[in-house]
């Protein structure tokens, strides 16, 4: 259940996460994993995403260019309820702060790693709200085939994701890299 030997995130994940060896060894992306280790531990920190007082994901961030590498969650369906759509600080030093999205001209918005909409319940979909769950996205992206896909995948995940007690249930990592051209 290492995401990353060496640096057990056992207890740093919800523990309906922690059941089913979410996290394996052999998750690898270019230069930032590698055999399932850290590459650059100083730069990439693995951030428990907690909500009032509760576990709700995990993240891979990376403090240079302040944005999340993944993050992941576990898909339970959701309850009819609307979430507040307010960012709060996941008080974790070098990420990214509210400024950084603010009077944006490049067209850029925020979009979410783990979306809101694959929350349960209202709080898992407050927890969605941090920063450190947030990418810049192109507005255009990130409202037409971007939001698209995320439709689909939902419905996808609702009719075909069923465990062996009738539940809905699925395990997600969502990522983002880095554009080369387009950082400030």
């Amino acid at each position: 259940m290492l995401l990353f030997p060496g640096t057990d995130l056992t207890p740093m994940l919800p523990s309906h996460l922690r059941a089913h060896n979410f996290f394996t060894r052999d998750v690898t992306e270019a230069g930032i994993l590698e055999d399932g280790n850290i590459v650059k531990p100083e730069r990439y920190k693995a951030i428990r995403q907690t909500y009032e007082d509760q576990r709700r994901f995990v993240t891979l961030y990376d403090t240079e260019n302040k944005i999340p590498v993944f993050s992941a969650y576990k898909y339970r369906g959701q309850l009819e309820e609307r979430n507040t759509n307010n960012m709060w600080d996941g008080k974790y030093h070098k990420q990214a702060i509210d400024d950084d999205y603010k009077n944006n001209s490049r067209g850029y918005n925020r979009g979410h790693l783990f979306p809101n909409s694959y929350a349960l319940d209202l709080k898992e979909k407050n927890s969605t709200f941090t920063l450190t769950n947030i990418v810049p996205q192109a507005e255009s992206f990130n409202n037409g085939s971007w939001r698209k896909m995320e439709t689909c995948t939902k419905c996808i995940l609702e009719k075909y994701c069923i465990n062996n007690n009738d539940a809905k249930e699925a395990f997600l990592v969502t990522g983002a890299q880095p554009s080369i051209n387009n950082t400030t």
